[in-house]
């Protein structure tokens, strides 16, 4: 056997051992620049290393190489100091594949502007805090720089304070930090510090793949630079960026996590240019004890989170950590809508458990007595699309946080959610979500939401959007409608009896323009008992809906299934004693169109809310009710509004209540149009009384085509009252302004004061009682009433109920054929019609009634009068104008001219000569008698009387007769005259 080769091969392997002893353990290779660094030990088992330059409490290592590899452990020896700073000078990077560790206390700073990669298998095993840095130096104050690029001048000795900033000189040579599938912690309150330059847009400068980083109760810094710059840090870890220096990009990926929790849950910093969060990965903050928990702050010039989770929670009596969020563009995309339904269907049901991967986006949790952490978010543009959230949730004692977003341009939800929530059986009261922005777009079934499923308050929603807030679009697979929502809701204990419901939260809304359409909704709703797989009336108050936009309103449509109506509803439930919220709305003009709905109502005990809409410019309302033409047919012919399935109808403003006082409707506005078969009421379904309508338009109010303007009751309740006050109201096309009762309770009484009001094709006003006592109507018209083909003017009366009275007090009535004003009854006594006009035509065949068929027949009295002339009369003044400056110094007319006189005498006769006796004494005067101010009129029926006009100028006609008129000539003919006279004396 020749064992040569074996004997030479084993030769240059212990010779290789004996020169590069360094090398073959873990890697780690000493430079000169620190001698007395050595390295000791199996690193398979521990190596160790000990040496180095101590300044103080400083100590300081410098290497070529430092690598460690699998299943390796590598620490360095503490001999009693605060920091070990150990810094790579060669020219390749740090991969960490095994154990790297401190025998001490001592906080570890590991340098390489070369690229630090901690691979599968990376640990650490430190007491104190772990920096680790791509910078090329360290700054020490005024004592210098610690540098992966050493000179001769350098003095370690020096180096005996804190470290004070990272110094990046030469961006394009410094390189990233990575983390692939190592798992990095430190000690309770300790701190983790990762800081990595990008020089490839396709590299980030910090990088966590399927990596763990964890402090607990301790300090997360996480950095990445992409130019030359500083980066300052201060003696509790913390980094800190100047305004203006270029920030790299930061991954985290394929189920990282980057936590910091325990007893008081510690903080997360986060700096970078583009951040993405990914695949299952999170940010999180766990506070576990009495301690709140410190925040997560995260600014970057991009956040993309897709399908990752940026969240804090508390599960004992602290505060769970706020997240604030800085961004010039945030994106956050869920896991599909379809999961983002079934999120919401387990929401409707009062479940809020969900898991972690289950959610995308920024949340904030409080499950025992602590509070959720307020979420505040700054952009410039925000996306939220597939089923992202950014909310917080409350499941006990604790109290919800707010959230705080703001956009300088537009935020944008799709298929997505941001919500304020409390668990079923909590107590505590939801945060409040309060965004601002220069437009807000909420669609595909997006939702913004407070909603309170316990005993505590709903949280208010308060909005302000420069340009527009626009909800749009449900889809026919959405289990809620796209929604701005505050709620109150309360468990279903199987009994009649449930524990109280909070409150529903406000909602303020503020913008330009204001569009809702194709099934969206604005609601505040309180009171509903949730059991299994069911959803039923209780509980407490809703909030009032406040919109104030400057242009416009716009709400039309339904969903893509005609299921949810595009609407602004506030409502309470049967349980409740609490009131319905109220709406108001003001604008320039409103549009209300299609199959749109707002309503508030009550069907408890407690009272409607009010519904208020304010448009400076005009109202056009256009309904699209196929249920309403066959109501106004049915009501025409004297019956009313019958019981109807209200969640049928479209088109409507609706004040509702059972128990409670109804809400009124009141419309202030120049211009009122409604048209295709809108529907404005107020509706008593119980002992409550109805709400009032009132409108106030200062030029015209205009229904057409099957409208119906209604109060009415269904029961006990009395219907509200009708008032309208305008320039003109037109009524025509079947449309109907009614009041209305069914039952035992009082139909309302209708006012309307206007100049004209013209009622065609079968438009009408009524007043209807079935049982209950009479509604009156009372209509006071300056210039007119028209009553054209079908017109009405009707109060009815139906069973033992009287009929009302109608007071008409008008200019001119004019009535062609086919119309009828009447007061009847069928058991009771008619109403009383009483008609004042100075005009009245009556066109045959036509109806003025106030009969009863079997009950005592009203009274009709009608009364025409005339202009009082004595008012048009002018008194003449007892003096006549001065005489001496009215004596025209012309010669006498001849015989053989045209002579014409204009004489003013005043009240009495001429003197003898304009020149002689006193004009103004008593001699010349004729007494005309007494004055007396008593006239006795007399009703005479003729034409309508000339008004009487004072003349304002005179004209001579061709005649030479002086002639008065009332306007001024344009040319007044004059007869010639002659400065001498032509004719002799003696004429």
């Amino acid at each position: 056997m020749n064992l040569m080769p074996k004997i030479w091969l084993m030769s240059g392997v212990v010779t290789f051992c004996y020169w590069f002893p360094n090398l073959v353990q873990a890697q780690v290779v000493p430079d000169s620049t620190t001698p007395t660094t050595k390295i000791t030990g199996d690193c398979l088992v521990q190596c160790d290393i000990t040496g180095g330059v101590r300044a103080d409490s400083n100590l300081f290592h410098s290497f070529r190489e430092f690598n460690i590899g699998i299943g390796e452990s590598l620490y360095f020896v503490d001999p009693g100091v605060a920091n070990i700073f150990s810094r790579v000078t060669g020219n390749n990077s740090s991969e960490i594949l095994g154990n790297l560790g401190v025998t001490g206390n001592a906080n570890l700073w590991l340098i390489n502007p070369q690229g630090i990669i901690f691979g599968n298998g990376a640990t650490l095993d430190v007491n104190g805090s772990f920096v680790a840095t791509t910078a090329e130096e360290i700054a020490f104050g005024d004592r210098g720089f610690f540098s992966a690029n050493p000179d001769s001048q350098e003095n370690l000795p020096l180096l005996t304070v804190n470290p004070s900033a990272f110094f990046y000189r030469q961006m394009g040579q410094n390189e990233p930090i990575t983390i692939e599938g190592a798992s990095l912690a430190v000690p309770d309150r300790e701190n983790i510090v990762l800081l990595g330059a990008q020089n490839s847009e396709s590299i980030p400068g910090v990088s966590l793949q399927g990596a763990t980083i964890s402090a607990s109760q301790g300090n997360i810094q996480i950095g990445a630079i992409a130019a030359d710059g500083i980066i300052k840090i201060d003696p509790d870890f913390q980094l800190e960026f100047s305004e203006d220096i270029a920030r790299g990009d930061i991954t985290v990926a394929q189920g990282s996590v980057i936590e910091s929790s325990g007893m008081g849950g510690g903080s997360i910093n986060i700096r970078g240019g583009e951040l993405n969060v990914s695949g299952n990965s999170q940010i999180r903050s766990r506070t576990l004890g009495d301690t709140d928990g410190e925040d997560i702050s995260i600014t970057a010039n991009t956040l993309n989170i897709n399908g990752g989770l940026i969240s804090s929670s508390s599960s004992g009596a602290g505060k769970s950590s706020n997240i604030i969020i800085n961004t010039e563009i945030l994106n956050v995309s869920g896991y599909g809508a379809d999961s983002f339904q079934n999120l919401i269907r387990r929401g409707v049901t009062g479940n809020l458990s969900v898991e972690e991967n289950e959610v995308s986006g920024i949340i904030t949790l409080a499950n025992n007595t602590g509070a959720a952490g307020n979420i505040n978010v700054e952009s410039d543009n925000i996306v939220f699309t597939d089923g992202a959230f950014l909310g917080n949730a409350i499941y006990s004692k604790g109290q919800g946080g707010d959230i705080d977003i703001t956009a300088t341009q537009n935020i944008e939800l799709i298929r997505s959610g941001v919500l304020s929530l409390s668990a079923l059986n909590s107590v505590g009261n939801t945060g409040n979500v309060t965004i601002n922005a220069q437009k807000l777009i909420v669609q595909d079934g997006s939702l913004i939401s407070t909603s309170t499923l316990g005993q505590g308050e709903g949280g208010d929603i308060t909005i302000e959007a420069e340009e527009s807030i626009e909800l749009l679009r449900t889809p026919a697979s959405s289990i809620l409608p796209t929604s701005i929502f505050t709620n109150s809701v309360s468990p279903n204990s199987g009994d009649d009896t449930s524990p109280n419901s909070g409150n529903a939260g406000n909602l303020n809304l503020s913008t330009k323009t204001l569009i809702i359409q194709d099934g969206s909704q604005i609601s505040s709703a309180s009171g509903l008992l949730i059991g299994e797989g069911e959803v039923l009336p209780s509980g407490g108050a809703g909030g009032d809906i406040k919109i104030h936009a400057d242009e416009s309103v716009t709400i039309s449509g339904s969903s893509e299934n005609g299921i949810f109506p595009s609407s602004i509803l506030s409502s309470t439930g049967i349980n409740s004693n609490k009131p319905a919220g109220n709406i108001t709305i003001d604008t320039s003009r409103f549009f209300f169109e299609g199959q749109a709905l707002i309503s508030a109502s009550s069907v408890g005990e407690g009272n409607g809310g009010d519904i208020e809409i304010n448009a400076d410019e005009f109202m056009q309302i256009n309904g699209s009710n196929e249920t309403l033409p066959a109501l106004i047919a049915e009501s025409s012919s004297g019956v009313g509004i019958p019981n109807i399935d209200l969640t049928l109808v479209r088109g409507a403003l609706l004040a509702i209540t059972a128990v409670g006082e109804g809400g009124k409707i009141k419309l202030t506005t120049p211009i009122l149009n409604l048209d295709k078969s809108s529907l404005i009421s107020t509706i008593s379904f119980g002992s409550g009384n109805g709400g009032n309508i009132e409108i106030e338009a200062s030029q015209k109010v205009e229904v057409s085509n099957d409208v119906i303007i209604s109060t009415a009751t269904l029961s006990s309740g009395d219907a509200g009252d009708v008032n309208i006050d305008t320039n003109q109201l037109i009524a025509n096309n079947n449309s109907i302004i009614t009041t209305f009762s069914s039952g035992l309770g009082k139909a309302g009484d209708m006012t309307i004061n206007a100049d004209k009001i013209n009622l065609e094709s079968g438009g009408s006003l009524n007043a209807t009682t079935q049982s209950g006592e009479e509604g009156n109507i009372d209509l006071t018209i300056a210039d007119s009433l028209k009553l054209g083909d079908r017109a009405s003017i009707t109060t009815n009366a139906g069973n033992q109920g009287s009929g009302g009275n109608i007071k008409i007090d008008t200019g001119f009535l004019i009535a062609f054929p086919s119309s009828s004003i009447t007061a009847t009854a069928n058991n009771g006594q008619g109403g009383n019609i009483d008609i004042k006009a100075q005009e009245l035509f009556v066109a045959s065949p036509n109806q003025i009634d106030a009969s009863s068929d079997s009950g005592i027949d009203g009274r009709v009295n009608i009364e025409r009068f005339n202009n009082n002339l004595r008012n048009n009369l002018t008194k003449l003044p007892d003096k006549t104008l001065e005489r001496s400056n009215q004596i025209v110094s012309r010669c006498g007319a001849g015989d053989e001219l045209a002579q014409n006189s204009f004489v003013y005498t005043g009240k009495g006769a001429l003197p003898p000569s304009p020149l002689d006796g006193n004009f103004y004494s008593d001699e010349f005067l004729v007494d005309w008698g007494t004055e007396t101010s008593e006239f006795e009129l007399h009703q005479v029926h003729q034409s309508p009387n000339t008004e009487i006009v004072e003349a304002t100028g005179w004209i001579v006609s061709d005649r030479g007769n002086v002639v008065l008129t009332s306007e001024k000539p344009s040319q007044i003919l004059l007869p010639q005259y002659w400065d001498t006279c032509p004719f002799g004396n003696d004429k």
